[in-house]
C-alpha cells in the first residue's frame, strides 16, 4: 500500500538558537552582579578539582581486545566487532577562588562512542557544550540483493529474474551480499545557565541530533512480501529556553520548548523482485514540530500549605507534500483530494496541587497531611478531513475512506494523604513507627472518532508502613481500580468495520487489583536485606472478543553487606511471570479461538569489591545472568501451541586496578558474556525459506565474547600526588564492568 507522505521545506533554528543565546547572555551583561557571599569556610568534599587556580585532571591511554563479532555486545558502545579498540580519554579543569572555573572531558576517543564536553563560568554564569556518537548495531547476520543506487533508491542486480516466489528467484543466491542493520547517532549540544538578580535566573538549552544507517522495513507487492533495507537519514533538533524566580514564598519557572524534526529521506522505492509491477514506492516519517509554552507556580501559603500551579499550551504540526497513490500506471487510481494533510493537533494541560498539614484542626492529628491534585487535558486535533482511495499493496484500490482526527478530554482529581499513628496510638513506643496513607483517583475521558466515547475510572490505595525495631522495616501497600465505558460502538468511518463483539483493551470495562510490599532487613551494622514482592490482576469484565484477563506476580532479593572497611558483597535476584489471555473470531463471528501467553523472567547477580587486596591493588569480581521463557498455547484446529520463545544470558567480569603513591595508576580487567536466543520469526528463516517472503535473513542472537582491557591513567595538578581524586566514571565504563 502506497502511504500518505509529506514533504515540506526543513525548519532550521540554528540561526533562533543563536540569537536566544545571545539574548539571554546580553540580559545577563546588563543584570547587576550578585551580592558578594563569604565563602571563606565552606568546604568541598567531593569537588573534582581544587580551588587552588592549578590545572589538574588526568589522561587515560590503553587497549580493549573483544574476542569474536557480536552485534549485540557491542550495541550502543561499538565493540561489536572482534579485534583490538582503543581507551582513550581524559580530563582537565580549574577552578580559581574567585568563582571562575572550567572543565574538559574525553571519553572512548577512537571507539563509536566517544563523547567531549567543555564547560566553564564564573558566578552567576555557567556555559556547557557537549559531543556525543553512538552506534545502535541490531543485526549483523543479514544479507540482501538490494543495492542502494541513489539515496532511498534501492536496485536489483542486472540480469535479475522475476519469479513469482522466492523458491524460483534463479539469480537469488549468487545476489545476496552481507548487509548489517544499524544506525549511527551523533548530538552536538549547548547549555546556558545565568543568574540576572533579584532571585532571577535563565536558561537556555539546544540539542541538534542526526541519525543515519539502515533499519528493517517491510514492503509487498499483491500477497508476496519483502525486507527492505530502509534508510535512515534524519535530523532532530530541540529547544528549551525559559526564566525562573525564586523568592521567600514564591518561586515559579517560564518557558518555551520546541522540536523539530526533519527526514531527509521522505520517500523509498524498490525494484520488484516478483512478477508484477517493475517498482514499489513508500513514504517514510514526515518532517514535523512541537512547540510549547508553560509556566509553573509554587507558593507557600503557610508552613505547612503550598499551592503549585502549571500550566502548558502546545501545538504539534506536520505539512508535507503527499507522495502519489502509486508511481504505476495500474491500478488506476483517482486524483489525491488534497495536497497535504495539514496537520494540526493542539494540547492543553493544566494542574492545580494543594498540600497541607492537618495539626490546627486537632492535637491528634500533628503530623497528618493531604494532598489534592486536579489536572486538565486536551488534545484537539484539527486536522482536515478528506477521503482518500488507498492502493493496496501496489495491486489493488480500496473503497475511499476517510482520516479520523480523533481527539480527547481528560479530567482528574486525586486526593492522598498519610499519617503517623503514634499520635492517635499513645501505647506505641517512641521507638516504632506506623504511618498510614492512602489515595483515590477519579479520571473521566471523553475522546472523538474512537470506540469509547465518555469512560470513567476510580482507583483507591492504602498503605502502612511498620518499623517495630530498628534492624525492621515492613511497607506493604494494596489497592484496586475500576473503569467503566459508557458506550463502545465501533468507528463508523472505518470501511473494513470491526466485530461488534470486539473491545480494545485500553478501552474496554476492566477490574483491577494490585497489591506489594516490602521488608527490609538489618540484621547487623553495615549488612542490610531487602525484599519485595508484587501481584496485579485484571479483568476485562464486558469483552467477549481481545484481551481477556491478564495477571503479573513478581519478586526479588537483595543483599548489600560492608563486611569490613575494605570488603563489600552484594547479592540480588528477581523473578517475574506475566499470564495473558485473549479470544478472537477468524470467521467475524462469535469467539472461534483463544490464546493463553506465560512470559517468564528471572535474573540475578552477585560480587564484591576488596579495597586494598595487596598494597595499592583494588579487586571487583561480579557475575551476572538474566534468563526468559515465553510461552503460548492456542485452541485453533490447526496449531496448539507456538514454539518456546527463549533467552539466556550470562557473564562476569574481575577488574584489578593498581595505583602508586605517585600519579600513575593501571587498570586491568577480564571479562566474558554469554547469550542466546530461541525466537521462531528468526531462526532458520533465510531470505528464500518462506516462498513468498523475500527476507534479509537475520537470526536470533548466540555468541560468546571475551574481552580484556588493560589502560594506564596519569594524573596531573594538585591531586598527583596522592592519586586519591577519581574524575567521574563514563558509562563505557559501566558497560565494560
Amino acid at each position: 500500500m502506497q502511504q500518505l507522505v509529506t514533504t515540506r521545506p526543513r525548519m532550521q533554528v540554528s540561526l533562533l538558537t543563536l540569537a536566544a543565546l545571545a539574548a539571554l547572555t546580553g540580559r545577563t551583561a546588563l543584570a547587576a552582579d550578585p551580592p558578594s557571599v563569604d565563602t571563606s569556610e565552606w568546604a568541598c568534599n567531593e569537588c573534582p578539582f581544587a580551588d587552588d587556580g592549578k590545572t589538574n585532571g588526568s589522561v587515560e591511554v590503553g587497549a580493549i581486545n573483544v574476542s569474536d563479532d557480536a552485534a549485540r555486545f557491542g550495541r550502543y558502545t561499538g565493540l561489536d566487532e572482534k579485534g583490538v579498540y582503543p581507551v582513550l580519554g581524559g580530563t582537565a579543569g580549574q577552578s580559581r577562588a574567585d568563582g571562575r572555573y572550567w572543565r574538559a572531558e574525553a571519553q572512548d576517543i577512537g571507539i563509536d562512542s566517544a563523547a567531549l564536553s567543555l564547560q566553564g563560568g564564573k558566578p552567576g554564569l555557567d556555559v556547557a557544550i557537549g559531543y556525543r556518537q553512538q552506534r545502535n548495531h541490531l543485526f549483523d547476520t543479514t544479507r540482501s540483493p538490494f543495492a542502494v543506487s541513489s539515496p532511498g533508491v534501492l536496485t536489483l542486480p542486472s540480469g535479475w529474474v522475476r519469479a513469482i516466489n522466492t523458491t524460483q528467484m534463479s539469480s537469488l543466491s549468487g545476489a545476496l551480499k552481507p548487509v548489517d542493520i544499524e544506525t549511527e547517532r551523533r548530538a552536538l549540544s549547548a547549555r546556558l545557565r545565568a543568574v540576572l538578580g533579584d532571585g532571577w535566573t535563565s536558561y537556555a538549552d539546544y540539542k541538534h541530533e542526526s541519525r543515519d544507517g539502515t533499519w528493517r522495513q517491510a514492503a509487498g507487492f499483491g500477497f508476496s512480501a519483502i525486507e527492505l533495507l530502509k534508510p535512515i537519514d534524519d535530523i532532530n533538533q530541540t529547544l528549551a529556553l525559559g526564566f525562573r524566580y525564586t523568592g521567600p514564598r514564591l518561586t515559579a519557572q517560564f518557558g518555551y520548548d520546541g522540536s523539530f524534526y526533519s527526514n531527509r529521506r521522505i520517500a523509498l522505492s524498490w525494484d520488484n523482485p516478483y512478477v508484477g509491477p517493475a517498482r514499489g514506492q513508500f513514504a517514510q516519517a514526515p518532517d514535523n514540530s512541537a512547540n510549547q509554552v508553560s509556566g509553573t507556580l509554587n507558593y507557600r501559603v503557610a508552613d505547612n500549605t503550598a499551592l503549585s500551579l502549571v500550566a502548558a499550551f502546545g501545538e504539534l504540526r506536520q505539512d508535507d507534500a503527499f507522495l502519489p497513490y502509486t508511481i504505476n500506471s495500474l491500478p488506476l487510481t483517482s486524483a489525491l483530494p488534497r495536497r497535504s494533510l495539514d496537520g494540526k493537533v493542539s494540547t492543553t494541560h493544566v494542574a492545580l496541587t494543594i498540600t497541607t498539614g492537618l495539626d490546627a484542626l486537632a492535637s491528634w492529628l500533628r503530623g497528618a497531611h493531604m494532598k489534592l491534585d486536579v489536572r486538565f487535558d486536551d488534545r484537539d486535533n484539527n486536522t482536515p478531513v478528506a477521503a482518500y482511495a488507498y492502493v493496496v499493496t501496489d495491486q489493488f484500490t480500496s473503497a475511499p475512506a476517510s482520516n479520523d482526527p480523533y481527539s480527547f478530554k481528560n479530567q482528574r482529581v486525586l486526593a492522598s494523604g498519610d499519617y503517623d499513628l503514634r499520635q492517635l496510638l499513645r501505647f506505641i513506643p517512641d521507638s516504632q513507627r506506623l504511618h498510614i496513607s492512602g489515595g483515590w483517583r477519579h479520571d473521566e475521558t471523553t475522546r472523538t472518532l474512537q470506540e469509547a466515547r465518555d469512560v470513567t475510572e476510580d482507583t483507591g490505595w492504602g498503605r502502612v508502613r511498620w518499623q517495630p525495631a530498628h534492624w525492621l522495616d515492613v511497607n506493604v501497600k494494596w489497592g484496586g481500580a475500576n473503569r467503566n465505558v459508557d458506550q463502545y460502538q465501533a468507528v463508523p468511518q472505518i470501511v473494513a468495520p470491526q466485530n461488534p463483539l470486539l473491545r480494545k483493551y485500553n478501552m474496554a470495562d476492566r477490574e483491577r487489583e494490585f497489591a506489594e510490599g516490602t521488608v527490609t532487613l538489618l540484621p547487623v551494622a553495615k549488612w542490610s536485606v531487602t525484599a519485595t514482592g508484587r501481584y496485579a490482576n485484571a479483568s476485562y469484565i464486558n469483552s467477549k472478543l481481545g484481551l481477556l484477563a491478564s495477571r503479573e506476580e513478581g519478586a526479588t532479593l537483595g543483599s548489600n553487606w560492608a563486611a569490613t572497611d575494605t570488603l563489600t558483597l552484594f547479592f540480588d535476584y528477581g523473578w517475574q511471570r506475566m499470564d495473558a489471555h485473549q479470544a478472537g473470531s477468524a470467521a467475524y463471528s462469535i469467539r472461534d479461538w483463544s490464546a493463553n501467553s506465560i512470559d517468564r523472567f528471572r535474573s540475578g547477580s552477585a560480587g564484591l569489591r576488596f579495597i586494598g587486596l595487596a598494597k595499592g591493588v583494588d579487586l571487583d569480581v561480579h557475575g551476572f545472568f538474566a534468563n526468559s521463557d515465553g510461552d503460548t498455547t492456542l485452541t485453533t484446529p490447526s496449531v496448539d501451541r507456538l514454539p518456546t520463545l527463549r533467552t539466556r544470558s550470562n557473564g562476569g567480569e574481575v577488574a584489578l586496578s593498581w595505583r602508586r603513591s605517585g600519579p600513575w595508576s593501571l587498570r586491568a580487567a577480564l571479562r566474558y558474556e554469554h547469550f542466546d536466543a530461541d525466537d521462531y520469526a528468526l531462526d532458520g528463516v533465510l531470505p528464500a525459506t518462506v516462498p513468498t517472503l523475500l527476507s534479509l535473513g537475520a537470526q536470533a542472537y548466540d555468541f560468546d565474547v571475551v574481552s580484556a582491557i588493560l589502560s594506564v591513567r596519569y594524573r596531573f595538578g594538585a591531586d598527583a600526588a596522592g592519586g586519591d581524586a577519581e574524575p567521574a566514571k563514563s558509562d563505557k565504563d559501566d558497560a565494560r564492568e
